[in-house]
């Protein structure tokens, strides 16, 4: 028995199978007392890029009873928990009002023609109380002014994806829980 009325669940599992019929593999595994953030990363497939700002939920211990779709147990959980589920594309976020991250204050990230990558992310880092980790020796020059608007997750991502491309080319994860964002510079790879 579901917890969200069926018409609901219809409407956001439709969202996530458009053309993915993994979305509907039943999840058989069982879980008891573990924590919320695991618990989510073990449903959503790997197929998803999952952002989890569950704050004060991160730890609290969840069961999972499988036999259903991991879409179904994922709404469930969030449903429970009180968590704020938004989709986009191949992205999942789970967001609970604990999470620092969460207010829905959208604020302005200046890109300066001049200054670098490191300097940018490191400056916006400090702004919000968040650390970087940055691996490489390798640094990039920002060509062009911008403003980017929105959350300091959705800057990083607006800033950091065209360098993905970039030579040398770099990935970055963040860790909104832990306001740590990871930056690897793949110099002679």
């Amino acid at each position: 028995m579901s917890i969200l009325p069926p018409i609901i669940l219809m409407m956001l599992t439709g969202h996530l199978m458009m053309g993915q019929s993994h979305a509907f593999t039943i999840h058989d595994g069982k879980a008891k007392d573990i924590p919320l953030n695991l618990a989510m990363r073990q449903l959503i497939p790997e197929t998803y890029e999952l952002e989890l700002g569950l704050g004060k939920k991160e730890t609290q211990k969840v069961s999972i009873d499988g036999g259903k779709p991991w879409v179904v147990h994922m709404l469930e959980l969030a449903e429970r928990h009180d968590l704020e589920v938004r989709f986009q594309k191949k992205e999942i976020s789970l967001i609970h009002a604990s999470w620092d991250g969460a207010s829905q204050n959208i604020k302005s990230y200046q890109l300066r023609a001049g200054s670098s990558l490191h300097e940018t992310v490191h400056q916006w880092a400090s702004q919000e109380g968040w650390h970087v980790d940055w691996n490489g020796d390798w640094d990039y020059p920002i060509k062009a002014s911008t403003i980017i608007e929105g959350n300091l997750i959705t800057a990083y991502k607006k800033l950091l994806e065209p360098f993905g491309e970039a030579e040398p080319s770099l990935s970055a994860v963040l860790y909104p829980d832990s306001k740590i964002l990871r930056i690897d510079i793949h110099a002679g790879s």
